[in-house]
């Protein structure tokens, strides 16, 4: 009955604004092409008193009492609200806590990772309060519960899988498995756990000794048969993956592209341009369980998605709803409409609906289908039906209103004539992983900016721009089509950049068995010359130089480097001690390392991933 409801909305045709062209237009000038270095966005920065962290998503809960659960990352709080008009009541956390991902218990208690504070938080919505606070590991993620064992079921950015007893909110009790490192989102599928990577859009199918059973990821698209230009682009980054009912998990990613792109083409509005499925970074679904990617879906509509950040399934329809970061609106789809006979296809029209709201970062649906968003900036939650706004709730809180935040973003006149921002590349402030390929450079590897960018000019990977300005009018403004920005624009980017993208770190057992501080020396020691580049604060001289891997490429900042993989520029070694085989790293121009022994290797490789 609830699903014919929702059919009949859509023909009905309360799709305002969304027939042929996908989700609203910005109240923007249309995203300028080559000629956008002309165009200058002086509009005076505004800088946030504490610097926002950068997006992650997938902060909101309806509990099944009916009351939201907010995290709210950027002023380190967690608010409790009663719908439809609040009371908002506000849970103050430390500073730099950051709080993520949430989960209810059968108890009705919400348990919520703290991403910086390396700890989970167990709230108990009635009394708005907190009633239990355990330490799990340096960087969680992802967290589900587990009811058939009555635990709560964390992963981390660091690798591991941690398991606390849902009823022991006081005790410090846990069982750590170590899996693989950039762990994002974790679903109970029966007795089996699906587990995302963050890079890589990769699911591990892990059984109840932490077992990683299977290993799925979505395919590879070819859009050639329907757009006539074959364009190839596979899984990048896994923003969020939820339950999707009968032991499957659905999981939104970004996918990018892998065939070649040309820089100097002038024919094209901006360098990384591409028509649809032809663009750079595009947004596809997929739903997984233990026995593999069941369906992929990726019509053309999905390519209009800037940053998909967050999505929810509504219930009893079975329809869901995607929130994209860049184009501030949140879009309900009937997942019918989705699934076409070809890659890239137009699904059917109009069965989906885009509703405007300003800077979103979440959604959830509430029992009477009502869906529910979470804004970032102002703070908020809006109420909405059949496409309409038909209520606010104001979360109160500081302003966390930042320039430096909204251009990484892809927000105003940040947004791009090639359909991505920069965090399409470089999710919160690191990097997809992804290697590129360019007509003119060959293969390039995405270049993390978490930690690496303070002191360490000139920028990109040959050292060709001489300064941050240099770098952003070339990739944002030339390549990906923003507007130019003036200069007090620009630094609000880099000291955002600088002080709020933090590398991760991989769990040090995942990374080797060696003693750090032996391969200190041998890092520091004049025969093998590691640090006659790779030297100062950032770990980098800044020198563009020929190390024997393909021609002069900059020096690049070990900072963060365990959570970094694959490595070199062409990420031709898949970890770090490859990085030391003749065939990928240079051989003995790239530091003098071939007559250290495996257990010397071991050391320096240790070393280097604590940095």
């Amino acid at each position: 009955m609830r699903r014919a409801y929702y059919a009949a909305l859509f023909a009905l045709g309360l799709v305002v604004g969304c027939a042929d062209k996908g989700a609203p237009e910005l109240d923007l000038p249309s995203p300028p092409g080559s000629e956008s270095v002309d165009l200058l966005d002086e509009t005076p920065p505004v800088i946030a008193a504490v610097r926002p962290p950068p997006l992650s998503g997938g902060t909101l809960l309806v509990s099944k009492s009916g009351k939201v659960v907010v995290s709210d990352p950027d002023r380190d709080r967690i608010v409790i609200v009663t719908l439809p008009s609040g009371p908002a009541r506000p849970i103050a956390l430390s500073l730099g806590d950051h709080p993520g991902r949430l989960v209810e218990d059968a108890r009705g208690l919400v348990h919520v990772v703290l991403r910086d504070g390396g700890d989970v938080v167990t709230i108990d919505p009635e009394a708005a309060a907190i009633v239990g606070r355990r330490s799990v590991c340096s960087a969680p993620r992802g967290i589900a519960y587990d009811e058939a064992r009555d635990l709560v079921v964390v992963v981390c950015a660091g690798g591991e899988l941690v398991r606390v007893g849902a009823a022991d909110i006081t005790s410090a009790r846990s069982t750590t498995t170590l899996l693989e490192p950039d762990l994002r989102d974790v679903v109970v599928a029966g007795d089996q756990y699906l587990v995302s990577r963050f890079r890589g859009a990769t699911v591990l199918v892990v059984d109840a000794d932490g077992v990683v059973r299977a290993r799925h990821r979505p395919a590879p698209v070819d859009a050639s048969a329907t757009t006539g230009t074959t364009v190839v682009h596979e899984p990048s980054t896994a923003w969020r993956m939820i339950p999707a009912g009968g032991n499957r998990a659905l999981m939104v990613h970004n996918s990018s592209r892998v065939t070649p792109l040309d820089p100097g083409d002038e024919s094209v509005p901006s360098r990384y341009y591409g028509e649809g499925c032809e663009q750079p970074v595009r947004t596809e679904i997929s739903f997984i369980s233990e026995e593999g990617v069941g369906a992929q879906y990726n019509p053309v509509q999905l390519s209009a998605l800037g940053l998909p950040v967050d999505v929810a399934i509504q219930p009893l329809t079975g329809f869901f709803a995607l929130v994209d970061a860049t184009k501030s609106t949140v879009t309900l789809y009937d997942p019918d409409a989705l699934a076409t006979d070809s890659p890239c296809k137009r699904m059917d029209e109009p069965r989906y609906i885009p509703t405007p709201v300003p800077q979103p970062v979440a959604v959830g649906f509430t029992s009477n289908l009502d869906m529910v968003v979470q804004s970032r900036e102002p703070a908020r939650l809006s109420i909405v039906r059949a496409a309409a706004v038909i209520a606010t709730v104001d979360l109160g809180g500081e302003s966390r209103a930042d320039t430096g935040y909204d251009l990484f973003h892809g927000q105003g006149s940040a947004a791009a004539g090639a359909g991505i921002a920069c965090a399409s590349c470089h999710p919160e402030g690191r990097d997809d992983g992804h290697v590129w390929s360019f007509t003119d450079l060959g293969p390039r590897r995405t270049q993390s900016v978490a930690g690496t960018l303070r002191g360490t000019a000139p920028f990109h990977w040959a050292g060709d721009l001489d300064t941050f300005d240099a770098l952003v009018d070339e990739v944002m403004a030339r390549r990906m089509g923003a507007f130019s920005q003036s200069h007090e624009r620009i630094e609000a980017l880099r000291t955002w950049i600088e002080e709020a993208a933090v590398p991760v770190r991989a769990a040090p057992e995942l990374v080797g068995a060696g003693d750090p501080k032996r391969g200190r020396a041998i890092f520091e020691s004049s025969e093998t010359r590691c640090a006659d580049c790779h030297a100062g604060l950032a770990f980098t001289d800044n020198r563009t130089v020929d190390v024997g891997t393909g021609g002069p490429l900059q020096v690049p900042s070990l900072i963060g480097l365990s959570g970094r993989a694959p490595y070199m520029h062409d990420g031709c070694a898949p970890t770090i001690e490859a990085r030391f085989e003749e065939t990928c790293g240079g051989g003995e121009q790239h530091g003098s390392t071939a007559t250290l022994s495996p257990a010397d290797l071991d050391d320096l490789v240790a070393y280097l991933a604590t940095l």
